[in-house]
């Protein structure tokens, strides 16, 4: 594709095909970055990589045109408007495994005002790339939005480079066919969480590149009753992403290139340092994260002279500059802090196996569908080949 680059005409980043080839194949696009949005490269990077994968055929126009979608699906988590649903194959397959449903008909697609939109569900794939919240977070490009790419029949995935995704992984058809309860927090702990009792605790974002309190709703429509399913998510300016440096951060949080959030118990800022958290209870704290071999985690928390090794479900002593002794943080696993680099690239190694394993599957979806109509899907030979989709 001949990509097109623009920035400072609006403050939004955007991008849109511009020409096709004779299958529909798109083989020109803008992109537009908006320098306004004031976040680190990390979040800026996948937000343009989001607004390039619409260039790229990631459409509702694209997947219709593909007889990729399941539309007017109805009562849907008890919501009388209809939804919109991916179903191709590659796409339908990844989504069960994904979520742990053998009884899916597809990947739901985001609406809003009533029209179906070029995002996935935000409720079901908060954290992903091509969620409707991936613009404005750094989003995990995973095994769903590759096989939704594969389905359009331009690309190719490289299976083992799929990121990880915690949210919604193996939740069951429950997450995705119930509304959400009063039980959600409970069920889904890392997910959902209870306004009415952590509206003033803040707590590290399901994604862990931020902090926030609980209160905004990411459920789509208005079912019978309206559904609600509260996160923690981001209520004000950049100030709240780990990554991001300024003037405005809590006392004892390290910002900056390479910071992600890490849960903590025992905080206790000094009294000097409580201004405008009075009432608030705090499980949450910034800190600097390295990589290492063997799915090692380093973390360094202000107040440290040097990174301290930090193993998967354990907790470390951690005397944070401006907060009372006895302050504890439970180190996170490797894969949600060790997927996306400072720069917005990838940190996922890729695997022989589920590039053979993704293949082998392609080869089965190919023969079953062999009575299809296979014309529609070849790329003439005065076309571009499929191209590995960029990782």
């Amino acid at each position: 594709m001949v990509l097109y680059v623009a920035a400072g005409a609006s403050d939004e980043t955007w991008a849109v095909p511009c020409a096709f080839g004779s299958n529909g194949r798109p083989v020109a696009g803008a992109l537009h970055v908006s320098p306004f949005q004031h976040l680190s490269v990390m979040h800026s990077a996948r937000a343009a990589a989001q607004a390039i994968a619409h260039a790229l055929g990631f459409s509702v126009q694209q997947m219709r045109a593909r007889g990729m979608l399941l539309e007017n699906v109805t009562n849907v988590r008890g919501n009388p408007n209809p939804v919109t649903v991916v179903k191709s194959p590659a796409t339908l397959e990844k989504a069960k495994a994904h979520y742990g449903c053998d009884t899916l008909n597809g990947m739901e697609l985001h609406k809003m005002d009533g029209a179906v939109q070029p995002y996935w569900s935000p409720r079901n794939a908060k954290d992903e790339l091509m969620s409707a919240l991936g613009g404005v977070t750094a989003g995990l490009y995973t095994a769903l939005t590759m096989a939704a790419f594969e389905d359009l029949g331009y690309y190719k995935a490289v299976w083992g480079m799929a990121e990880p995704m915690a949210w919604g992984n193996n939740s069951g058809c429950d997450l995705l066919k119930s509304p959400c309860s009063e039980g959600s927090p409970d069920k889904y702990p890392r997910m959902f969480c209870d306004n009415t009792t952590e509206s003033k605790t803040l707590r590290c974002t399901s994604n862990r590149q931020a902090f926030s309190v609980c209160g905004t709703n990411i459920a789509e429509g208005s079912g019978a009753p309206s559904e609600k399913c509260s996160v923690f998510w981001l209520d004000s300016g950049p100030e709240l992403f780990c990554s991001v440096k300024g003037e405005k951060h809590i006392p004892g949080f390290l910002h900056g290139s390479g910071s992600w959030c890490l849960d903590a118990e025992a905080l206790e800022l000094k009294g000097t340092e409580k201004a405008g958290l009075d009432g608030y209870k705090l499980h949450a704290v910034c800190a600097q994260v390295q990589c290492g071999e063997g799915g090692a985690v380093r973390v360094k928390y202000l107040g440290a002279n040097e990174t301290v090794l930090c193993p998967e479900g354990e907790t470390i002593d951690a005397a944070l500059e401006g907060f009372e002794a006895g302050a504890k943080l439970k180190c996170p696993r490797y894969e949600e802090v060790c997927t996306i680099a400072a720069n917005g690239s990838s940190l996922v190694i890729p695997r022989a196996e589920e590039a053979a394993k993704g293949d082998a599957e392609e080869t089965q979806r190919e023969g079953a569908a062999e009575h299809d109509d296979v014309e529609a899907r070849e790329v003439p030979a005065r076309e571009p080949q499929p191209a590995e989709l960029p990782s």
